[in-house]
């Protein structure tokens, strides 16, 4: 047991508060996620039943991430799926960044563990959004698997910068399983590199790393790595003791990716050694393990193998038969397009750092350079932090299929945003506008979506005009109170309950107004002309009620668009009057071309204008 994880288990036995426990136990699954997995299914589903007990949503949400991962770990894609996936949305209905970070990072190591590079990568790439801090452990991670996709992709420097970039996080946590993970990373890297003495060293190091920590698969991992090395320098007998020794671990410890990598090898090192009867028994094990798990994308490498054993025999029919299959497969088209796919986001990575560096440059004071940089990292990062509580596009289609959202902040920043939950029986959705913009805007933005949450899940209220009421006391007692102040900060709002089933549609709204598109006619929901959070005065929201059928449209706009100067001389307000014209427009169009189509609108209205406010838009037709 590692020193870490000595350290939680103390904590956890002198401590009988249920959240704490909670808490306790996710920490250790993910300092112990890799070695023992029947530990971490143990700690996981009791995280998971006091979770429950104790009504903490965001523990329980930690636990599913460290069961799905559990799940993965056997190959077990369904299950391992679906106890991710619940992750998340407990992850988005509280609104933890780190959390859906963790999810999405546990979602490329179950694409990796089946050979999914793209798709890995694309997990990993929306992990990295969402990571908080330059010291992120799960950042770490993602760094480590970038390097690993890198150096798959036959592209050895710019693994080990990725590699590299990870390794001191892992060291400033003294986190003793990462820094054996790069060791083996790097062992592979050089390899790669055809460095073999560097490439013995890192394994070396790892090995003992791996086995002073306590981690059985990072000495298992570690072990397939010597392994690696001693048959390319054709030593077969050392080759064959690293990888018989790792596939015993990984045999004992469920871990199929493992299993099967160590497989591949002993095939190779008895083929290597003339051994051919012998190779074909290890690949042919190998397929029989990555069919059972339906990991297509692992089957490359142990046909390939099959197919050198078949033609060294003379058995070409047999030979040819795999041959064929490896286009069904398709793995050479996978690789191109991961490789494709890293190289463009590498090239936006490369585009946004000359512009930034073009923009420092033109301030020549090195005061004001500081400064800057400062700022626009501040900046920044606060735009990431909102957009953790921001919906993703996919969240919204997987509840409306023909949907939009358009999010446009006039400068980094917005006081605009939009808002999705789901509770049993309702999709909740509103769009909002806050008071000024900056950094400012998204505190009252934050606290805006969490008094939201926090009115649906704690004090169970599903009533829209009831909801907005208590918001808009919540806001007053926030930030207005002792201000003894009126419109000093406070939100326009439009707050939608749809029942899927009945397909009942109740609007409530304040100083913002949503617009119904039903038969070709369009309706307006009149909003209450208050703003919430802007005086004592209660605020007596109305509530619309009404059936959508088939075909309605509904769009909720913040005033970003209508307020607008553009026009032939540039000096006219657009006013409501054009954004309804801008919506007439594109009802000929489907709703996911919408987006654009008032985008493009908007830009031709605007012209050399300069956009004077943030931009908030939600559009949505009912099935």
């Amino acid at each position: 047991m590692s020193r870490a994880l000595q350290n939680l288990q103390t904590k956890l036995d002198q401590t009988s508060k249920p959240r704490e426990r909670v808490k306790l136990m996710n920490d250790m699954a993910f300092e112990v996620r890799d070695n023992d997995p029947a530990m971490l299914q143990e700690l996981s589903q009791e995280a998971i039943e006091l979770a429950q007990e104790s009504h903490y949503l965001l523990g329980e949400g930690y636990a599913y991430a460290h069961l799905g991962y559990y799940h993965s770990l056997l190959g077990d894609r369904e299950p391992a799926q679906s106890a991710l996936e619940h992750a998340q949305k407990i992850m988005q209905q509280v609104d933890d960044g780190q959390g859906l970070a963790l999810t999405h990072l546990y979602f490329g190591f179950l694409h990796y563990g089946m050979g999914e590079i793209n798709e890995a990568l694309d997990e990993v790439a929306q992990s990295m959004k969402y990571t908080q801090g330059p010291t992120s452990l799960v950042r770490a991670w993602c760094l480590y698997l970038l390097g690993i996709f890198y150096n798959n992709l036959k592209d050895p420097e710019k693994a080990l910068q990725y590699l590299n970039q990870a390794k001191p996080i892992f060291d400033h946590h003294e986190n003793e399983h990462g820094q054996g993970r790069i060791l083996n990373g790097m062992a592979q890297v050089y390899l790669a590199k055809g460095k073999l003495e560097e490439a013995q060293k890192h394994g070396m190091l790892s090995l003992k790393i791996h086995r002073s920590s306590g981690y059985a698969i990072g000495v298992a991992r570690s072990m397939h790595d010597l392994g690696v090395i001693a048959l390319t320098e054709k030593a077969y007998d050392d080759a064959r003791y690293y990888l018989t020794k790792s596939l015993e671990i990984r045999r004992d410890s469920q871990n199929y990716a493992g299993t099967i990598s160590a497989l591949v090898d002993l095939g190779n090192v008895a083929f290597a050694a003339g051994n051919l009867e012998e190779s074909i028994t290890y690949a042919e094990e190998a397929l029989d393990l990555a069919k059972a798990k339906d990991a297509k994308a692992r089957m490359d490498p142990i046909i390939r193998l099959l197919v050198q054993c078949y033609t060294a025999l003379g058995k070409m029919d047999e030979a040819m038969a795999l041959y064929e299959s490896l286009f069904t497969l398709g793995s050479a088209n996978a690789t191109h397009e991961a490789r494709s796919r890293i190289a463009e986001v590498e090239k936006r990575f490369q585009a946004e750092k000359r512009k930034q560096e073009a923009e420092i440059y033109r301030l020549k004071n090195m005061a004001l350079k500081k400064a800057h940089v400062e700022i626009q990292d501040s900046m920044h990062y606060a735009r990431r932090m909102q957009q953790v509580f921001l919906p993703n596009p996919e969240r919204l289609a997987r509840y409306f299929p023909k949907s939009f959202a358009w999010f446009q902040p006039r400068e980094v920043l917005s006081g605009d945003f939009y808002w999705l939950a789901r509770d049993p029986q309702y999709y909740w959705f509103a769009v909002a506008d806050g008071t000024g913009r900056g950094v400012p805007s998204v505190m009252l933005s934050s606290v805006v979506i969490h008094a939201l949450h926090f009115l649906l899940s704690e004090e169970n209220k599903d009533q829209p005009a009831e909801i907005l009421q208590s918001l808009h006391e919540i806001l007053y007692t926030q930030f207005n109170k002792e201000k003894g102040g009126k419109l000093a900060d406070h939100v326009d709002i439009a707050l939608c309950r749809f029942q899927p089933e009945s397909k009942e549609l109740l609007v409530s709204a304040a100083s913002l107004t949503p617009i119904l598109i039903r038969n070709g006619q369009m309706e307006e929901m009149r909003a209450v002309r208050r703003t919430l959070g802007d005086s004592p005065t209660p605020v007596d929201c109305n509530t619309h009620t009404t059936t959508v059928g088939s075909g309605d449209r509904l769009y909720l706009v913040t005033d970003g668009i209508s307020n607008q100067f553009g026009g032939p001389d540039g000096k006219q307000k657009l006013m409501k009057k054009g954004l309804r014209e801008f919506i007439q427009n594109m009802q000929e169009e489907p709703m996911e071309a919408q987006q654009k189509l008032l985008a493009k609108q908007f830009r031709a209205w605007r012209g050399v204008q300069r956009q004077i406010d943030d931009i908030c838009a939600v559009g949505l037709e009912f099935e």
